[in-house]
């Protein structure tokens, strides 16, 4: 009987010790992607022990854009596309949450110009430092940038 229940035990284990590996492999896989098809996390540095969390504040079909990163100081949200971001959000930008049901694609330049990068919706950036402008739009000013402190206007698809 003791036999038969260190089996168990062991057997157990095992299936405890897979489960959390496969968590911490693929937990990070529940964040959101970066404008190159990567997984942001939560921390600044690549730790992949836990995985980011949606940043807060942000309401049901909006887009919305944060001042600090990791979804600090929301700035503004909206489900329409705006052509030129208020002035207290517009360059000043670490953070962006997508929670309209079409993709939004976030530009260099007022109006929808220069380069832009296609945030998908359900998706967050949460330190655009790491997301950069990826396709030219009707120029190709700011394309390869940083998207931190770099948008000025977003256009949904």
């Amino acid at each position: 009987m003791r036999t038969v229940h260190r089996i168990l035990t062991a057997g157990l284990a095992l299936v405890v010790a897979a489960v959390l590996v496969l968590a911490v492999d693929t937990g990070s896989a529940f964040a959101a992607s970066s404008s190159k098809g990567s997984v942001a996390t939560a921390g600044v540095g690549d730790t992949g022990s836990v995985p980011a969390l949606a940043p807060k504040g942000c309401n049901s079909n909006n887009f919305c854009s944060y001042n600090a990163g990791n979804g600090g100081s929301l700035c503004f949200q909206t489900a329409k596309s705006v052509t030129s971001w208020p002035s207290a959000c517009r360059d000043h930008n670490d953070g962006a949450y997508n929670r309209n049901g079409n993709s939004v694609n976030l530009y260099y330049f007022t109006y929808y110009g220069g380069a832009y990068s296609t945030l998908y919706s359900g998706n967050y950036w949460l330190y655009m430092s790491k997301n950069h402008f990826t396709t030219c739009g009707n120029s190709c000013d700011g394309q390869g940038l940083a998207m931190q402190n770099n948008v000025e206007s977003h256009q949904f698809n």
